[in-house]
């Protein structure tokens, strides 16, 4: 498998949300979600980051900002990893870039006496 002369790097990954979302903006102000997604192995569990970014989070903003702890989530992505400092060593991590999601269907709660036009009422 090829792309553009490279080798395709492409990960599928299917696990729970291990912790709630982050949603943060870039200097641009494009939205960016966060995960932390963990998979069962053979040896135990494994944790990995994914990173939401672009149209796929913009279409999907509203759905991922509802998502839990617990619930399963399948990402398709490409393997990547980050380079940073802290406290003067060099740390490396992998993450994955979200290409699509499957995600849970998720639906924002009914806003509590909001209603479309006075007819309406309950009174």
């Amino acid at each position: 498998m090829e792309n553009n002369g490279k080798r395709a790097n492409q990960v599928q990954f299917v696990g729970e949300l291990a912790r709630e979302p982050r949603v943060f903006k870039t200097e641009k102000g494009a939205q960016v979600v966060s995960l932390f997604v963990k998979g069962d192995t053979q040896r135990g569990n494994v944790y990995l980051p994914v990173r939401i970014a672009g149209e796929l989070a913009e279409t999907h903003i509203e759905t991922l900002v509802l998502l839990d702890p617990g619930d399963e989530i399948a990402v398709l992505g490409e393997l990547d990893w980050e380079k940073w400092e802290k406290n003067g060593e060099t740390k490396y991590a992998t993450r994955i870039n979200a290409m699509k999601l499957k995600l849970p269907e998720k639906r924002p709660p009914e806003k509590a006496g909001s209603w479309e036009s006075e007819e309406e009422l309950p009174f």
